[in-house]
């Protein structure tokens, strides 16, 4: 009976984390949004946690294998809502008017102008 807890705890934490995940995407307001972040990295510790849990329950090599395309489902997963977070800071960024490089020291920007040979004679 540990596997059926532990695996619908797991199935409800990944429900929680996708809502918190949409809702840092979708809410309106910057505290919002980091309220939403903010539980979606504690749900990911509670899952990591849990996953761990059931791992240990694993006996048959059925359910190793379903349990290892569970792992590697989750850790893509969890990688595509952070690189659409990533995207999305981005954006935000520019359309507040961060210019990339603008925050570098002024001896790492100046590099960027220097000639380099596959440019020509451009300074």
């Amino acid at each position: 009976m540990d596997t059926v807890s532990t695996a619908a705890e797991l199935r409800a934490l990944l429900g929680e984390y996708r809502t918190a995940q949409y809702r840092g995407l979708v809410r309106a307001s910057d505290a919002a949004k980091q309220d939403a972040r903010k539980r979606a990295a504690g749900l990911s510790a509670d899952i990591a946690k849990a996953s761990a849990a059931y791992g240990k329950l694993v006996s048959t090599p059925q359910e190793r294998k379903l349990f290892a395309e569970f792992t590697a489902a989750w850790a893509k997963s969890k990688a595509s809502y952070e690189s659409v977070n990533e995207m999305i800071d981005g954006t935000a960024r520019r359309r507040a008017g961060h210019v990339p490089g603008r925050d570098l020291h002024p001896a790492h920007r100046d590099h960027r102008h220097r000639h380099r040979p596959d440019q020509g004679s451009r300074p």
